[in-house]
């Protein structure tokens, strides 16, 4: 019978020893040409990169050894991931009301892409040594775990990376609001991804309550479309001749404009009541003596 953690050390762990688990899991899937299980291994990746930040206000030198071992993993999964992100997206416009010529040019793009997603996986087949070294990397990874400096864990180094976090977030805010740039708002939707998986990590290592996290992972999401949006009109971009799909084009630029112009409102509001800085919401919380249930909400927004 599994002994449940009880300290924050034992349950950064815990969460770690999971998500190695997972990716071992879902790499041995992926071999097997499945696109959702290279997603999941991606993903599984980029929760442990967090887990790590939390540890490096304590150790430096190691979190940024092991965070770009973790960064090299994931990156070479994602050609893998493009091509099927690719498809996807090319594919859900064809549930779009267009016209004959339209779909027509559609059709003849959606299958240059998926010939292009055939030929990537062509170059990753089951035998292939790719695989044997990812499996390699992500064993070695896992056993580097008993070295994670878990004992140097603490509330004042956890929010000290939450801070850090914090800080650049704010910062990519004010570069891309009002912007429509992809680089800019690529950039706002990786910092503000990072900090929700920051946030999260710590309710649980912590044992906190941070509903606002949960705000920070639906912001993302929706930003996520945005992205795809330009991810699907370099697709169409690429299947051949630019003028078959020009019309197809424009139209996606058009919805992600709108899409940003969208999002920065909702993004706005989140900078209000979500990234304050945490000590002056402590300091005006002494300030009016606020009662217990106001303080227990106060902590479900602004983590500790």
């Amino acid at each position: 019978m599994s002994v449940r953690p009880t300290t924050p050390s034992e349950r950064l762990r815990g969460l770690a020893e999971s998500e190695f688990r997972q990716l071992t899991q879902d790499l041995a899937i992926a071999r097997r040409g499945k696109d959702g299980a290279v997603h999941r291994c991606r993903k599984s990746l980029q929760r442990l990169r967090a887990l790590v930040r939390l540890l490096a206000p304590g150790s430096v030198e190691w979190a940024r050894r092991e965070d770009g071992l973790l960064r090299r993993l994931r990156r070479r999964m994602g050609r893998l991931r493009d091509a099927a992100v690719r498809l996807e997206l090319v594919q859900k416009l064809g549930k779009r009301e267009m016209s004959e010529d339209a779909r027509t040019r559609l059709e003849l793009a959606l299958e240059h892409i998926k010939a292009g997603r055939r030929e990537v996986w062509a170059q990753y087949a089951p035998e292939a040594g790719f695989w044997d070294a990812l499996d390699k990397e992500a064993t070695r990874l896992h056993a580097r775990l008993a070295s994670w400096p878990l004992d140097k864990i603490s509330d004042k180094r956890i929010d000290r990376a939450l801070e850090r976090a914090r800080m650049r977030l704010r910062l990519a805010l004010k570069e891309a609001l009002g912007r429509v740039e992809r680089t800019h708002r690529h950039d706002l939707r990786r910092r503000l991804r990072r900090f929700a998986a920051l946030r999260r990590a710590t309710a649980h290592v912590m044992r906190r309550r941070d509903v606002g996290s949960l705000v920070l992972v639906e912001l993302a999401r929706e930003m996520g479309s945005e992205g795809d949006l330009w991810m699907a009109a370099a697709a169409l971009r690429k299947t051949g001749n630019a003028e078959d799909t020009r019309e197809l084009r424009q139209m996606l630029e058009k919805e992600r404009r709108a899409a940003c112009k969208r999002h920065d409102g909702e993004l706005a509001a989140a900078r209000r009541r979500l990234l304050e800085k945490p000590l002056k919401a402590k300091k005006a919380a002494k300030a009016k003596v606020v009662s217990t249930s106001a303080s227990i909400d106060a902590a479900e927004v602004l983590p500790a």
